[in-house]
C-alpha cells in the first residue's frame, strides 16, 4: 500500500465547492470505502479547539501490517456562531514507510499539510513524498515555558517507557501551541521509538481499534473527562506550571538538549537514581501509586524524598475530576428522574384533560337532547 490522503469537509454554510453538509472531497486512488469510513471517524472538530488547528497520529492494525494515520483539522470560518465549518486532512502511512522525523515532525511540513482549503474538489492524483528530516534535539524551551519545566518533557518520554503503556493527559487551551511541544520531545526519541508514540489534541472519542496514548484536553472540559484508564495515567496540567522534580536521565536530556543515545532506555534499560527499579521509577510518576503504601515505604528506605510529580497538585486535579464526575452524574440522574416524572405528570394531565373534556362533552349533549324533549310541550 502506498500513502494515501483523503479531504474531509463539514460546512453548516455554501463554501467554495458549492455544497453544504459533511462530505469526502478529496481522496487517492487506493482509498477503499472501509478506510474511507475509517478516516471520516477521525473528522471531527471540537469546539473546545476553536480557533486552533487539530492534530493527531492514531494507528491500526490491518492483518500483519500496521498503519499510522496522520491527521489535521482546521475550521474554516472565524466565528462559531451558525456553527464551525472545518477542513480535515489525513495521511495514511505503511509501517515500513514511515520517514525518521516521527509523526509531529511531519504534521509541521506545509508540503504535506495544508494550512488553508482552496476549494479543490475530486481524485488527487500525485503522490505526496514524505521528507526525510528531522528536528534537532534543543532545550525544551516550550515546556519550560508552558509546564514550568524543560524536564516535564523527559517525564512523559519516560512514562511511555512502561510497556503497560498507560495514557498521558495535557491539560492545555487552544493557545498553548502543543503539536510543537510534541515536536521538541520527539526530537529527543529515538527514530523508531517516535513513531510508537500516539496523540491526539481536544478530540474526545476515538474509534475502538484506533490506539492512541496521550490526549490534550480542554481546561473547561477536562473535568468532564476523566481518565478512565486507571490510576496509573500520567496528568500535566500546562495550565499551572511547576518545577519538575523527577530525577531521571530522560529529564536531563530534555532539559541540555541531547538526544536519547539508544533504543534500550525506553524499556528499562536506564532506571531512576533514586529507585531502585523500573517498578518505582513507575511509582514516582503514577498517580496511584503515590497514594501507596509502597511508596511511602520507599522513601523512607531512601532516607529523603522520592522523585514525584508534584502529587498535591495531581492530586488535586483528580479529586477536582472525581468531585465534578461525581456531581455530573447525580445532576444526570436528577434529570433522568426528574424526566420521567414531567412525562408522567403530563399524561396524566393529558389523560384528565381528555376525561373530563369527555364528560364535559357528554353532559352538554345530554342538556341538549333534554331540552329538545322539552321544547315541544312549551
Amino acid at each position: 500500500m502506498n500513502v494515501e490522503e483523503l479531504w474531509f469537509v463539514s460546512s453548516q454554510r455554501p463554501l467554495k465547492d458549492g455544497k453544504v453538509g459533511p462530505r469526502i472531497v478529496a481522496h487517492t486512488e487506493g482509498v477503499s470505502q472501509g478506510l474511507a469510513k475509517l478516516l471520516v471517524s477521525l473528522s471531527t472538530y471540537p469546539a473546545a479547539a476553536f480557533p486552533a488547528p487539530v492534530y493527531s497520529h492514531v494507528t491500526f492494525r490491518t492483518g500483519e501490517t500496521e498503519y499510522s494515520v496522520l491527521s489535521k483539522l482546521f475550521p474554516l470560518t472565524d466565528t462559531k456562531e451558525g456553527g464551525i465549518d472545518y477542513f480535515a486532512q489525513h495521511l495514511v502511512i505503511p509501517s515500513l514507510q514511515r520517514p525518521r522525523g516521527g509523526p509531529a515532525y511531519l504534521l509541521g511540513q506545509p508540503s504535506l499539510f495544508l494550512t488553508r482549503w482552496d476549494g479543490r474538489t475530486g481524485r488527487l492524483t500525485y503522490r505526496k513524498e514524505l521528507p526525510d528530516g528531522e528536528d534537532t534535539p534543543v532545550r525544551c524551551e516550550r515546556w519550560e515555558e508552558h509546564a514550568g519545566d524543560a524536564g516535564w518533557a523527559g517525564v512523559v518520554l519516560r512514562h511511555f517507557s512502561d510497556s503497560r503503556r498507560e495514557p498521558v493527559y495535557l491539560i492545555a487551551g487552544p493557545e498553548i501551541p502543543v503539536i510543537h511541544m510534541l515536536r521538541e520531545l520527539m526530537a529527543h526519541a529515538p527514530a523508531p521509538v517516535r513513531w510508537t508514540i500516539t496523540f491526539s489534541t481536544y478530540q474526545r472519542e476515538l474509534p475502538e481499534k484506533i490506539k492512541c496514548q496521550l490526549r490534550v484536553l480542554d481546561p473547561l472540559e477536562a473535568a468532564f473527562q476523566a481518565p478512565s484508564e486507571g490510576d496509573d495515567a500520567l496528568v500535566i496540567d500546562l495550565t499551572k506550571p511547576k518545577p519538575c522534580h523527577v530525577i531521571h536521565e530522560m529529564v536531563q536530556l530534555t532539559r541540555r538538549g541531547s538526544r536519547v543515545g539508544g533504543r534500550g532506555i525506553f524499556h528499562g534499560g536506564t532506571q531512576d537514581r533514586r529507585e531502585p527499579s523500573a517498578r518505582s521509577a513507575r511509582a514516582a510518576m503514577s498517580v496511584g501509586q503515590q497514594r501507596a503504601s509502597a511508596s511511602e515505604k520507599g522513601r523512607r528506605r531512601s532516607g529523603r524524598r522520592t522523585a514525584s510529580l508534584g502529587a498535591p497538585s495531581l492530586e488535586g486535579i483528580y479529586a477536582e475530576i472525581d468531585r465534578h464526575e461525581r456531581s455530573r452524574k447525580r445532576w444526570l440522574l436528577i434529570k433522568r428522574i426528574a424526566g420521567r416524572v414531567i412525562a408522567v405528570l403530563l399524561v396524566g394531565a393529558i389523560a384528565a384533560g381528555g376525561y373530563f373534556g369527555w364528560r364535559y362533552y357528554q353532559q352538554h349533549q345530554a342538556g341538549q337532547a333534554q331540552g329538545a324533549a322539552e321544547q315541544p310541550s312549551n
